[in-house]
């Protein structure tokens, strides 16, 4: 009796024991809840996705907005804007060359450059290049009274352009120049110079191996006498600005954003170029001759990953996706079928470059690390006094997105 007392009395103090295990067993003879719960996962996985697929159909359609209203020919050529640098040719600056008729007035349009209308200019309108910089003078400098380091003011130089030419035959951009000031120029061109993209500090460990070298994102145009522009040239309508840049990683979303779209914003912001409604950026970025690491053209993977971000998401600094190449993808063609181009150079009035020390990056891992030496001397973190910078980057891809 006792035995089978202490049994009858420790079945329910066992089934107690496991209590917190015992909801596994109960479920399979509870098949409303079992169902239930079924199905709240289920929904709560498809809500997710739906505002996951609603987020980029919103991009995407932001994107399509600002091909309608911000670059069709049309809107184009009639929107006002604050006043740019202008061309050199005796055409009006705002506005294309004009076809009367009895009907109505048209734009002669004589090629396409991405989709943006060009006017061929003739050997008769001549073209004259300048340009000036901001950051760091030339020459050698000490740190904290140490001892002489290499030059790099090239990384915190960036400059506005008048007039650059991209050539499509060399992929490449110059500038035409009288020739009282070629010599001189060509012989300071290295003075000059910047750095097309964010700089990557792990570019320069190991300098020695291929895809590395800081040096590779190290850029000026091509001078050339204004007397070869002569041929002529194509002409962008003269609110867009020109953006010959390097990509520092744009297959990963985070460095798009800080070490891509932030300091092209910040570079039109110190040139007074971010305004909405004269901003229209034409972006193009730059195929080095020399790979580097990390960036988009390393591998096949990382170039197609770059394709796909830049298209989705160069709505938020309000590019037209479809207006953005590399300078190997461009699509530059006449716009009469069967016609031949009659010269190589496509010119903006206006280009700005040098996002070089603009990013978030600086000379960091990442902008917020606290202590950082570079070639043995304490360097300060990099966003230091840059919030409002990164409050007004905030609120101007907001405007692009929902304005």
């Amino acid at each position: 009796e006792m035995v089978l007392s202490k049994r009858s009395i420790s079945l329910p103090t066992q089934q107690r024991y496991h209590g917190s295990l015992g909801w596994l067993r109960r479920i399979p003879r509870r098949p409303v809840v079992l169902f239930t719960s079924v199905a709240l996962m289920s929904w709560f996985f498809v809500f997710a996705w739906t505002i996951q697929r609603v987020s980029v159909a919103h991009l995407e359609q932001s994107g399509a907005n600002l091909l309608n209203r911000r670059t069709s020919p049309s809107s184009a050529l009639h929107r006002h804007s604050r006043p740019s640098f202008g061309t050199s040719s005796k055409q009006g600056e705002d506005e294309f060359p004009k076809k009367s008729t009895q009907q109505t007035t048209t734009y002669r349009l004589d090629a396409t450059f991405n989709g943006i209308p060009l006017v061929y200019q003739n050997g008769h309108q001549q073209i004259r290049s300048s340009y000036y910089c901001t950051g760091r003078s030339m020459g050698r400098r000490s740190l904290d009274g140490g001892s002489e380091i290499d030059d790099d003011s090239w990384m915190f130089r960036s400059c506005r352009f008048r007039n650059l030419c991209f050539d499509t035959n060399k992929q490449d951009y110059v500038m035409f120049v009288p020739p009282s000031k070629f010599s001189h120029l060509t012989e300071t061109k290295s003075e000059q110079a910047l750095a097309l993209g964010g700089i990557n500090p792990r570019w320069d460990l190991r300098t020695g191996e291929e895809d590395k070298g800081s040096w590779k994102v190290k850029w000026f145009p091509q001078i050339l006498s204004d007397s070869i522009s002569e041929g002529g040239f194509y002409q962008l309508p003269s609110k867009f600005i020109w953006l010959p840049f390097h990509s520092l990683a744009a297959h990963n979303v985070g460095h798009l954003v800080w070490d891509d779209f932030y300091p092209i914003f910040s570079l039109l912001r110190l040139f007074d170029l971010q305004h909405h409604d004269s901003l229209h950026l034409l972006p193009i970025r730059q195929v080095l001759k020399h790979k580097l690491y990390a960036t988009c053209d390393i591998r096949k993977n990382k170039r197609q990953q770059c394709a796909s971000n830049f298209e989705k998401f160069w709505p938020l600094m309000g590019v037209t996706p479809e207006h953005f190449s590399t300078t190997k993808t461009f699509r530059f063609d006449p716009t009469k079928e069967g016609e031949d181009l009659k010269s190589p150079l496509v010119c903006a009035s206006t280009a700005v470059a040098g996002l070089g020390m603009l990013t978030d990056h600086g000379y960091r891992d990442h902008g917020w690390n606290e202590n950082f030496t570079f070639q043995g001397y304490n360097i300060p973190p990099h966003n230091l006094g840059r919030g409002p910078n990164f409050a007004a980057f905030s609120n101007f891809m907001a405007w692009n997105l929902l304005g």
